[in-house]
């Protein structure tokens, strides 16, 4: 059966910006949505929440008919957003 990406293949190897781009935009849209509930607690409980999100589950979810280098890639992005950006939280706690 042939699968369909939503992605584009250059010389066979997949866009490894397109990836990183969509992963990012996944990441601002869950960050966006979480933020109309982290508005309302402390920063010390939405960091102990951010670090509880399976990310990494999110996105081979979403991306569940792709190749797995694709969902490796976007994984990793997706994991390093929210590494820096639970970090920068950790900073304010300081």
């Amino acid at each position: 059966m042939y699968k369909l990406s939503r992605f584009e293949k250059i010389d066979d190897k997949y866009n490894y910006e397109q990836i990183e781009n969509w992963a990012e935009n996944f990441f601002f849209n869950l960050l966006n949505m979480f933020n109309a509930f982290f508005v309302h607690i402390e920063l010390a409980e939405v960091v102990l929440r951010m670090e509880a999100i399976p990310f990494t589950e999110l996105v081979v979810e979403q991306l569940e008919n792709e190749n797995e280098e694709v969902i490796k890639i976007a994984s990793n992005k997706v994991e390093e957003l929210a590494t820096l950006e639970i970090d920068f939280m950790k900073s304010y706690l300081d």
